[in-house]
C-alpha cells in the first residue's frame, strides 16, 4: 500500500528552499528566542545543503552544525557567511513595543526644554522630510496652562 502523508520535515525543507519562505521562517524563530533562530537557521540551510552553505561560508561542516544547535555559539563573521551562503541577509529594524508607545514616529523627536520649572515640548514642523541623522528644526509649543514663553 502506497504511504499516503509525507513527512512534515521533508515538506518543511521544501518550503525553505524559497527565500522569502525562510525569511518568514527565520523572524518568526527570531521573536520566540535566540536559540529557536539558531535551531531555524539550521533547518535553512539544511534545506540548501549543508555542504554547499558549509563551503559557501568558508566554515567546516562539522562546525556548522555544532554552531547551529540551541547551545551554539557562532561568531558574527560565521552567522552572516551562513546567512550570505542561504541567500539572505541581516536587517536591523527598531522594536516594536505593546500598547501605546511613547515613542511614535516623527513625534518622537520631541524634545523637552526646561527653563526653571517651566517646560515646553518641541515637535518636528509636519510634512518635512528630514535625513534622521540631521538635527531637526523644531517649533516649540506653548506649556498646556499658558504659563511663561518656552525657549526657541
Amino acid at each position: 500500500m502506497p504511504k499516503r502523508t509525507s513527512s512534515f520535515r521533508d515538506d518543511l525543507l521544501a518550503d525553505l528552499a524559497d527565500p522569502r519562505e525562510a525569511s518568514n521562517y527565520l523572524n518568526a524563530a527570531l521573536e520566540d528566542s535566540d536559540e529557536m533562530f539558531l535551531v531555524a537557521l539550521r533547518d535553512v540551510a539544511e534545506a540548501r545543503q549543508m555542504a554547499k552553505v558549509a563551503e559557501s561560508a568558508g566554515i567546516a561542516r562539522e562546525s556548522v552544525y555544532r554552531m547551529l544547535t540551541v547551545e551554539g555559539n557562532p561568531t558574527y563573521s560565521n552567522l552572516l557567511g551562513i546567512l550570505r551562503a542561504v541567500g539572505l541577509k541581516l536587517a536591523i529594524r527598531p522594536e516594536e513595543t505593546s500598547g501605546r508607545s511613547r515613542h511614535r514616529g516623527r513625534r518622537a523627536l520631541a524634545a523637552v526644554s526646561r527653563r526653571g520649572s517651566e517646560c515646553a515640548v518641541a515637535y518636528p514642523r509636519q510634512g518635512r522630510k528630514e535625513h534622521p541623522q540631521r538635527e531637526v528644526k523644531q517649533r516649540l509649543e506653548p506649556l498646556p496652562d499658558g504659563r511663561g514663553s518656552p525657549r526657541p
